[in-house]
């Protein structure tokens, strides 16, 4: 493989380390900050409450300190925790529109006759801004970006992957409903002091809510959002990728499995199922393929499915073969625990198996609280 063809691989893998990195950095960002406003609010509401409770409940005039505390509060109050979810939804749907704008940056350098007309020319005036022909090119492929993701909507980008590039895009058409809402309500709250208006109640809205009402942002609503975006995210890169290189694709440049893994991590069931799916209908190395299954299995084990309902999407694969980590996975799916531990020792002992990945792979999940593993694996992660 050439070197420029290989740059380009790990160019998809870069893409994914960053929508992924910023994905998590969300993830702790609501967890800690989102709750540390909610907490915020709270105490200041509480504050507020006591002081009209004693003006309601002792029939008792405010003093001049407690009018003067409730103006405090009431001006230095700005609903921390609905601000702060409304700029994480900015941001969120900023990680989508990246991904977006990487795919077609790549795909328009390749393709600059899949430029719109008005974007394969650069007129005298915008000739100005430009010194070089490299720069030139950036200019107009940076128009034609622009438009896609302001003006032309997600629709578009949709169209435009399935279309002109043909790449498969998800089908599930809810997940689709709900990514058209988010980028609404990302417009809204960006021009629209996050108020609900005509086309959104008429779209989205139910009998609560109506024109003129702001739109509910609750923590789970981001969480929701957050998890769609990480999916429709990596499927469209995955899909992106597998296109362009298909089989000269190495087994360690796809991004698939990582995928997988953290939709399970998450136990994000439905999009695991989906992702199963899409990659049984993908052309992916032997290696792959048995990743995915074992990736998607332990989800199940973890939804509580039966050992038969698992061995029967195990049955679909062929595993003989002879990788060390694969046959320990399988020992433990099957529940074979005396076969598990004694792989894993032996794992361990021949420093097959790093702390990093004892910590983070999945497989392990389904032993942490065991006895028996603890203290195989404590002189390692001490």
């Amino acid at each position: 493989m050439t070197k420029k063809k290989k740059e380009k691989q790990n160019k998809f893998k870069e893409i994914y380390r960053r929508f992924k990195r910023e994905i998590k950095l969300h993830e702790k960002s609501i967890e800690v900050i989102g709750s540390y406003a909610y907490k915020s609010d709270k105490k200041i509401l509480k504050k507020l409450e006591s002081i009209l409770d004693k003006a309601k409940d002792k029939r008792l005039n405010l003093s001049v300190t407690d009018i003067e505390v409730l103006m405090e509060v009431y001006n230095e109050h700005p609903d921390q925790s609905f601000l702060f979810r409304k700029n994480t939804i900015v941001s969120i749907v900023s990680l989508l529109d990246d991904v977006f704008s990487s795919i077609f940056r790549d795909y328009y350098l390749q393709n600059p006759d899949k430029l719109s007309l008005e974007n394969q020319s650069i007129n005298y005036t915008e000739l100005g801004h430009v010194s070089k022909i490299n720069e030139a090119k950036n200019y107009l492929i940076n128009k034609e970006i622009e438009a896609i993701l302001i003006k032309q909507g997600i629709k578009s980008r949709f169209e435009i992957l399935k279309n002109e590039m043909d790449v498969s895009i998800p089908d599930n058409n809810e997940h689709l409903l709900e990514v058209n809402k988010l980028i609404k309500t990302r417009n809204l709250i960006v021009h629209n002091s996050c108020c609900i208006d005509q086309e959104y109640s008429k779209k989205y809205g139910d009998e609560k809510l109506k024109k003129g009402d702001r739109i509910p942002l609750s923590e789970q609503y981001l969480k929701n959002t957050l998890s769609l975006v990480f999916y429709i995210g990596s499927y469209i890169l995955q899909s992106v990728q597998l296109k362009q290189f298909s089989k000269k694709l190495e087994s360690n440049d796809f991004i698939l499995n990582d995928v997988m893994h953290e939709l399970v991590k998450k136990e994000n069931y439905t999009f695991l199922k989906e992702m199963y799916n899409f990659a049984k209908d993908s052309d992916l190395d032997d290696i792959n393929k048995k990743m995915i299954v074992i990736n998607f299995c332990i989800g199940l084990k973890k939804q509580g499915k039966s050992l038969s309902h698992i061995d029967k999407v195990l049955e679909q694969e062929d595993w003989s073969v002879e990788e060390p980590t694969i046959e320990l996975c399988l020992s433990a799916l099957k529940e074979d625990h005396d076969d598990f531990y004694s792989k894993l020792e032996t794992l361990i002992k021949n420093k097959k198996i790093s702390k990093r990945e004892l910590l983070d792979w999945e497989i392990f999940s389904l032993y942490r609280r065991k006895t028996k593993f603890r203290k195989i694996v404590k002189k390692v992660i001490e």
